[in-house]
């Protein structure tokens, strides 16, 4: 054999399912530095999610840190176990905290979880990450025990003075002075022990003949019981999927739940069965038995074989819909019967717009080819998918449908407080980064009340009906890959696309509008759903012409596409800011203190300057642009402007957890928000009056205009618009003058 060969075959090998066998009282002596692993599956799955970790702001894509960002001021973590369900941290969030429940052995460890929500919410999504979280992992059974019992259980067959001599023995007893018992650590560990099954107690006790090592024990004697650590496995044991089946097909739902047993089980659809004929019991009733009392009569699992109960340990996890769930409780003779055994969270769908662009980008990434879109196409399909989520405008007194969208995408904007910061509104944290389609920096016009939005109250606004309707994750990947299909001309007998060109993202608008058109011709649909469809039309409506006021998704578009423009013809924007911004601080800190003059040491020399009249007259320009006209109003903006600005990235560094305020790093042209319009407005004017000169049909531009023009074009190239693309978006910038916006 090669000497690749070797090491390909040492490549694949594979952990085995049992890691180590111990003794019992080995087992019982590892307890001391390693307790969990006598520990419920609640407690486990916790341990888990927490030990996978929390994503660092800083290993995302730039357009997703303002809303990783948002959830860390928030107090809202992100689990790396969960972050293939884009958009759902809030819901995880509860998730945990039942499970957090579980684990402090609350009421929580004798409930089921359900989770409904509507189709395409990635709930299965949600319930396959569970799982995959437990996959693999190592428990502690009783060798040999069907049902994988817990090794602790075993010390539920001795008298409490012997454990309290266990726990001594085993350092986990700590005494007072008086010799009392001060803290019984094995005690502990014994609040969650059940009743040891009858496999187990029989083989303890001897009575199973066909162990000859067993039976030939004169005595019972725990010492001899071996305790495995085994792997949980969806493909052996510890981790199984159950769903109603007709009679004599399928798996039972005792028989899941015991394949289950110190795991998880997932059951699919559990609540869309009908009920059992009469005379005959619904096996969901077992479901009662095993959260309540944590454990399956052994008759409903075999007869004859067994007596007792088949202690239960594991997640109970069903996944439905609503009306099954209602129509199932409104049947039982008791409706409260399972809610009270139970936990209901709705899943909704996702309302996190950089989120659902970072699940489009998932999915085009398994293409075999890579698919020819210009760079803002996913957002504009993000923006219907997300949009359609939401609450209307119609349906919610506040900020409009497109202002909550940056809210809850983590854009930091004038209108925006976060939860429990007092006074001003964080500055400097950006507004909206590009995303990995080349999205521009977003900026803001809202408006809003003096005291801003907070997005924790906007969320309670919306309440838990939003979400839970809107065009679901399958339809949108099929629009998705219909797009991308007419981006990949290979093989179409009339190609959508000429050589060397991109779909654009008005193309995008159009095809997304006859996808929902041809949705609402659907046969029997329903009212809430035609509804929204109806709205999604109204979104998708294009302006005709310049004076038409632009619908959610175009309106969408221009902002980005105005910032994009600007960028492109204006590359080094944030450095002019910043000069601008430095220029005024340094004038106005001289005037506060009283001075006609300011240091200078940008040649390393720090030598006196008089402050001219053009000083003074780029000052008046400034802070009429910021809306300060007043002389008074100047003159206390002056002196202020300092210390007010200190004060806010104070603010800011105190809500990120910075322990201390590094000024140099913080300070910039946008971390003063009267100071940031002001600039902007100045930038973009002067921006503006180029790009309508390159724009204007003047064959005889100046050189200057004409070197701005080639260099324009050739980053929209880098950008990954073709010269097609190019020319329409231009053509439609110049159209409806958004150098304007």
């Amino acid at each position: 054999m090669s000497k690749s060969l070797d090491k390909l075959t040492a490549m694949l090998e594979l952990e085995p399912q049992v890691v180590e066998t111990l003794e019992f009282p080995a087992f019982l002596e590892s307890l001391k530095d390693k307790p969990e692993r006598a520990g419920t599956a609640a407690s486990l799955f916790v341990r888990e999610v927490k030990k996978a970790g929390i994503v660092d702001v800083n290993d995302v894509e730039p357009y997703r840190r303002p809303y990783f960002e948002m959830l860390r001021r928030q107090g809202i973590p992100a689990y790396k176990a969960f972050d293939k369900v884009r958009g759902s941290h809030r819901f995880m969030l509860r998730l945990m905290r039942f499970f957090e429940g579980a684990d402090q052995n609350g009421r929580e460890l004798n409930q089921f979880l359900v989770i409904y929500g509507p189709p395409g919410s990635a709930k299965s999504l949600t319930v396959d990450s569970m799982l995959k979280v437990l996959e693999g992992k190592v428990i502690y059974s009783v060798q040999g025990c069907p049902d994988r019992e817990n090794p602790i259980n075993l010390l539920k067959l001795l008298d409490p003075e012997k454990l309290v001599q266990i726990s001594e023995a085993l350092g986990l007893l700590e005494r007072n002075s008086d010799q009392t018992v001060k803290h019984d650590k094995l005690a502990d560990l014994m609040k969650t022990a059940q009743e040891p099954c009858s496999h187990c107690f029989r083989k303890v006790m001897g009575m199973d003949k066909s162990d000859a090592a067993s039976a030939a024990t004169d005595k019972p004697n725990l010492s001899c019981v071996k305790v495995d650590g085994v792997r949980l496995s969806s493909r052996s044991s510890g981790l199984s999927v159950w769903s109603p089946s007709p009679r004599g097909q399928g798996c039972s739902l005792p028989t899941a739940l015991r394949q289950g047993n110190r795991g998880m089980i997932r059951m699919q659809e559990a609540f869309s069965a009908k009920d059992a004929p009469e005379g005959e019991v619904n096996e969901l009733q077992i479901l009662l038995e095993a959260t309540e009392g944590r454990r399956l009569p052994a008759s409903s699992v075999e007869c004859g074989s067994s007596a007792g109960f088949i202690p239960l340990d594991v997640l109970i996890v069903a996944e439905t819909n609503e009306g099954a769930w209602t129509n199932f409780n409104q049947a039982q003779p008791d409706p409260l019967i399972y809610g009270r055994r139970s936990r209901v969270f709705s899943k909704p769908h996702n309302t996190v717009f950089s989120e659902e662009v970072k699940a489009y980008h998932d999915f085009l990434a398994q293409l075999k080819t890579k698919p020819k879109f210009d760079p803002l196409v996913l957002d504009v399909v993000a923006s219907l998918s997300v949009a359609s989520h939401m609450r209307d405008d119609k349906d919610f007194d506040g900020p409009d449908l497109d202002t909550r969208m940056r809210l809850y995408d983590g854009e930091v904007l004038a209108v925006d407080r976060t939860a429990g910061t007092p006074g001003k509104p964080p500055m400097g944290m950006g507004t909206g980064l590009a995303s990995a389609s080349s999205r521009p920096v977003a900026t803001s016009t809202a408006q809003a009340p003096k005291d801003g939005y907070n997005v924790t109250k906007l969320w309670e606004k919306a309440g838990n009906e939003e979400g839970m309707t809107g065009l679901e994750m399958g339809f949108m990947f099929s629009a998705l890959s219909q797009l991308a299909r007419f981006g990949i001309d290979e093989g179409l007998e009339k190609p959508i696309l000429k050589d060397g060109e991109v779909i654009t993202s008005l193309f995008a608008m159009a095809y997304l509008k006859s996808r929902v058109e041809l949705a609402l011709n659907t046969p029997a649909l329903e009212k809430e759903t035609k509804a929204m469809l109806e709205r999604c039309l109204t979104y998708l409506k294009r302006a005709e012409n310049p004076t038409d006021t632009p619908q959610l998704i175009e309106k969408r578009y221009r902002r980005w596409l105005h910032a994009q423009v600007f960028d492109v013809f204006a590359p080094d924007y944030a450095k002019r800011a910043d000069e601008v911004f430095k220029r005024y601080r340094t004038l106005s800190g001289a005037i506060a203190i009283g001075r006609d003059s300011f240091i200078d040491n940008s040649q390393g020399q720090n030598r006196p300057v008089r402050i001219l009249p053009k000083d003074y007259e780029f000052m008046g320009r400034l802070e009429k642009a910021m809306g300060i006209t007043n002389s008074e109003e100047v003159n206390n903006f002056r002196r202020s402007f300092e210390s007010d600005l200190i004060a806010r990235v104070a603010e800011l560094a105190t809500i990120s957890g910075e322990e201390s305020v590094d000024f140099n790093n913080l300070l910039s042209w946008d971390s003063h928000p009267d100071m940031k319009k002001g600039i902007k407005a100045l930038l973009d004017q002067e921006i503006a009056e180029k790009i309508q000169r390159v724009l204007s049909e003047d064959v005889n531009l100046k050189s200057d205009d004409r070197k701005l023009k080639d260099a324009s074009i050739a980053r929209f190239d880098e950008l990954g618009y073709s010269e097609g693309a190019r020319k329409e978006v231009l053509e439609y910038f110049k159209k409806f003058e958004l150098w304007k916006s």
